[in-house]
């Protein structure tokens, strides 16, 4: 008799080499094989209504330039076409037809990205549905076992230097940015006749994980202090400003700034968030005045000053670089004023 054991972490996994989905048969021995088949079940339903292809052509009449055109067609995209996930049958698997989105102004992922395959075709650029297994904690894909192992569909648009990737069910990324959904995933592009497997951008270079601030900290004689703050986030550290000012209210928002400022027990008075886009590179700007009692100890000789460079957490450094500046200046009573420059 034979002994084995079990690990604990072990698992057997199972998928199909030849397989048929209503008329749609297909095999995966290979990704390209599953690619293929994923290309074959949407072949055909990217064909807009001829006035709506008018439409999309004057929206880029005059613009040259693949990567504007494409920045003008996502944004109306994105302004004018809801996310809806609705799935019956094979619905689950095919898209809905682009002339039905564009008629009801809604559709899931796979609809909003075929229909802005097609958006783009009518201008001349070519672009690819892709397939990902999305979720800021998913796991990676088994890259040595071809099966359909994805949740979601983004689209991928082929230049002469890095690709431009499109989140179609994002009413507020820029274009050519993913975010924490499908950054740094594997992910299978379909063609036709096959396609392959390729990976998301990471966004950890020191561009895309930058914080700046310029502050000013004016301490009145009781040791109180009133700050004037300005700060801008770029990358992957915009993206969480862009859901604090999509989805909170004025109240949800001004706590958030109190509860995440680097300067303990600060009240803000008054504020502004701004969301901007420099190309695919997300910006937010953030400008507040605020109030903290008793920042200051005063002594014979001295004057202590509450901390206020805010501490290092796992979730700034989770994209494996940061740029942390701020600079400082310091206002005291009757005796002038310090400024600094603090770099991390």
């Amino acid at each position: 008799m034979a002994a084995y054991a079990i690990r604990p972490d072990s698992k057997l996994v199972l998928a199909p080499v030849k397989f048929k989905l209503d008329q749609y048969q297909g095999e995966m021995t290979d990704w390209s094989e599953l690619a293929a088949w994923q290309y074959e079940l949407n072949k055909g339903r990217d064909v807009l209504p001829e006035d709506f292809k008018a439409k999309v052509l004057a929206m880029v009449e005059g613009v040259e330039e693949p990567y504007e055109k494409v920045k003008i067609l996502y944004s109306y995209l994105q302004k004018n076409f809801r996310y809806v996930s609705i799935q019956l049958g094979i619905g689950g698997w095919q898209t809905m037809t682009a002339a039905d989105v564009v008629n009801n102004a809604y559709g899931d992922c796979k609809a909003l990205t075929n229909l802005m395959k097609a958006m783009l075709e009518t201008v001349g650029i070519a672009s690819n549905y892709t397939l990902v297994r999305a979720g800021s904690d998913a796991k990676e894909i088994e890259l040595d076992f071809p099966a359909p192992q994805f949740n979601h569909v983004i689209l991928q648009v082929p230049t002469d230097g890095n690709p431009i990737w499109l989140e179609c069910t994002s009413n507020v990324l820029p274009a050519g940015f993913l975010g924490e959904f499908t950054r740094d995933r594997h992910v299978l592009v379909t063609k036709e006749g096959g396609g392959f497997l390729t990976k998301t951008p990471a966004y950890n270079t020191e561009g895309w994980n930058l914080i700046q601030s310029q502050s000013k900290v004016s301490i009145d004689l009781q040791g109180n202090a009133t700050i004037t703050s300005n700060q801008q986030l770029y990358g992957n550290f915009s993206e969480s400003m862009l859901w604090v000012k999509n989805k909170l209210d004025e109240r949800g928002q001004r706590d958030f700034l109190n509860r995440t400022s680097a300067i303990s027990g600060l009240i803000v008075r008054n504020y502004t968030i701004e969301i901007l886009k420099l190309d695919s590179l997300p910006k937010s700007e953030i400008t507040y005045e605020g109030v903290v009692q008793k920042f200051t100890q005063a002594t014979a000789k001295r004057v202590v000053l509450k901390s206020f460079l805010g501490k290092l957490t796992p979730d700034h450094l989770a994209n494996k670089s940061l740029k942390l500046v701020d600079q400082y200046e310091i206002e005291l009573p009757e005796r002038g004023s310090l400024t600094g420059i603090f770099r991390r």
